[in-house]
């Protein structure tokens, strides 16, 4: 018996839909979560291999960095500190709103009083935001200065 075209169920024939995510570290991700959650704006002395550089300092909770931010560009210009205030407050709260019963899902790293080392060359930063996709390789220690 010769079967045709019309008698095969095409879902069967459909790849399944398959979703990739960059794979991040656990223990990195575990660090990240409790910073998140701690009551007070605690940090952890960190170091990154991003590049082919080491950018290391102190890991901290975006909002402790999003509120340092924001003071370092009010310092530079009121209007834009002013403006940029505004923004992050109405994207917070939607982000408050669509992360209630979400997990913790972070494409960031942010540090304070961090410092970029390549080669001989040391560079300070102060602020810095990573994104964790770029991140080959972290310590939770910093060189010795």
């Amino acid at each position: 018996m010769t079967e045709t075209p019309d008698q095969y169920d095409a879902t069967e024939l459909s790849p399944p839909v398959v979703t990739v995510q960059a794979i991040h570290d656990f223990y990195l991700y575990a660090v990240l979560g409790m910073l998140e959650h701690a009551k007070d704006d605690s940090s952890v002395g960190v170091s990154f291999n991003v590049n082919g550089g080491l950018v290391y300092g102190q890991l901290i909770k975006r909002s402790v960095w999003q509120k340092l931010w924001l003071a370092e560009v009010s310092q530079a210009s009121q209007f834009a500190g002013d403006v940029l205030s505004q923004i992050t407050q109405l994207t917070d709260a939607e982000d408050t709103e669509d992360e209630a019963d979400q997990p913790l899902n972070f494409h960031f790293v942010h540090l304070k009083d961090a410092t970029f080392l390549s080669g001989g060359a040391r560079q300070y930063l102060g602020l810095w935001r990573g994104a964790m996709a770029q991140i080959g390789g972290w310590s939770n220690s910093t060189p010795a200065e």
